[in-house]
């Protein structure tokens, strides 16, 4: 089994919610003590809770994470990334950016449901909100790279603007093909070949509805997204976002993190080689996330997440 790195799973807010440990089998991402691992643990606000509350619920559910981790005893190759999904939970106080950069914060998906104060998320063709274009630029100031996953197309381009005006690659943590699939929750071909043209990342999304529109999915379907992503020059940028834990379905065969081994089975079996199995499943993320925090120090919980 190659080593891998999911790009977002929501398991901190199940291990609050639902007293689990990170050993949990009733999660979908399990940690594997013989395999490689780096996990980017999101911290969800959800849309229905007052900004304020999501504001104090992320402290919560940081050090709930804080002790899962020392509840068990990590593997010696394992490691994970702090990220918050949904920035309602700024409230238009834009020094709460640098006070979640100095927690460990290291990429921000800013929308995620309709519209706040930052702008429109994917079900809105609303844009970023003055505010919002402020917070992203402040979050690129503090090295927290920001995410367009979610997002409404046009967020996610003025998104994408701001980050090529300031020399930062174009990311997408958990987001899918909309040629493939059209649901405007994926990216269209125009907004990833900005992925491609910033050397920026792509993480594919496990979830059943936004792989194909009869919600019934296989990984046939992912293998579907993959390739026509490739086709548009996606071999260096393509990686695994999942939505682990975030997501109630998974695709026939992809429960967890332990049937991993099943999709690269199915990437062997049309055809690709390992050096680009390892791209798709680690490799492309380790480089993006070692090159872009090359100049930052981002180890804490006493490195037990990056």
């Amino acid at each position: 089994m190659f080593p891998y790195f999911l790009l977002h799973t929501d398991t901190p807010c199940r291990l609050l919610e639902e007293g689990l440990e990170l050993d949990s089998q009733a999660l979908q991402c399990r940690i594997n003590e013989s395999v490689p691992t780096t996990v980017v643990y999101a911290i969800w606000s959800d849309a229905k809770r007052h900004p304020k509350d999501n504001f104090k619920r992320f402290f919560k559910i940081r050090e709930r994470l804080r002790q899962a981790l020392s509840n068990i005893i990590l593997p010696r190759n394992f490691s994970c990334i702090l990220s918050i999904e949904g920035a309602s939970l700024l409230e238009e106080h834009i020094e709460r950016i640098a006070l979640l950069s100095s927690l460990g914060v290291r990429t921000l998906t800013p929308l995620w449901y309709g519209e706040d104060s930052i702008g429109g998320a994917w079900n809105t063709d609303v844009g970023l909100t003055e505010f919002g274009e402020r917070a992203i630029k402040e979050a690129i100031r503090h090295r927290m790279l920001p995410d367009i996953s979610h997002a409404c197309w046009r967020s996610a381009e003025q998104i994408a603007d701001v980050c090529e005006h300031f020399g930062v690659p174009v990311f997408a943590s958990h987001s899918n093909s909309y040629s493939v699939c059209k649901h405007r929750r994926n990216l269209t071909d125009r907004l990833f070949q900005r992925i491609v043209s910033t050397h920026g990342l792509l993480g594919l999304c496990f979830a059943p509805e936004h792989l194909t529109l009869s919600g019934d999915a296989t990984l046939t379907d992912l293998l579907l997204h993959t390739e026509h992503l490739l086709s548009l020059g996606g071999e260096n940028v393509l990686a695994l976002g999942s939505d682990f834990d975030g997501i109630g379905q998974t695709p026939a065969g992809l429960s967890s993190t332990d049937d991993l081994p099943r999709l690269c089975e199915a990437y062997s079996k049309i055809g690709y080689p390992d050096p680009l199995i390892r791209k798709l499943l680690y490799q492309n993320a380790q480089s993006f996330f070692a090159d872009f925090f090359s100049d930052f120090e981002y180890h804490f919980f006493e490195n037990k997440i990056i």
